[in-house]
């Protein structure tokens, strides 16, 4: 059963969408990866396209460099397009948030996260910052 998210007029509430069974619940419980709809509903449509809190699609009028780039499969960054650069060369940055101080209790997933073994697809190894 899907859910009933695209209604031409409102069904539920602000900030609210309608399950395949009718009921309304908030969208922030849709595609959370536990069942929030007593029909389950609110977790069968979380494919890229059909998520209700997927990201907003990029917008290249007004996403412009430096603040901003578009990319919406990944595959294009800045400068490739003009021959300067090429994909494969360019850097990749990821950022990961830990909340609590590095300890004892979990050294160990950094250690598993930022070792000499591990590289991305360019054969450049991972680097860590940390800020204290």
């Amino acid at each position: 059963v899907k859910p009933n998210l695209y209604t031409a007029e409102p069904v539920c509430p602000d900030g609210q969408l309608q399950c395949g069974n009718g009921e309304c619940i908030s969208k922030s419980f849709f595609c959370d990866k536990k069942p929030d709809c007593s029909d389950g509903s609110d977790e069968n449509a979380c494919t890229v396209d059909e998520d209700p809190n997927r990201a907003e699609i990029c917008d290249k009028s007004v996403c412009v460099l430096p603040n901003c780039f578009c990319s919406p499969d990944g595959t294009v960054a800045p400068g490739v397009d003009g021959g300067k650069l090429e994909i494969n060369n360019i850097p990749q940055m990821i950022t990961l948030t830990f909340a609590g101080a590095v300890n004892g209790d979990n050294i160990n997933v950094y250690n598993k996260l930022f070792h000499p073994e591990r590289v991305n697809p360019n054969g450049c190894t991972a680097r860590a910052t940390f800020f204290v």
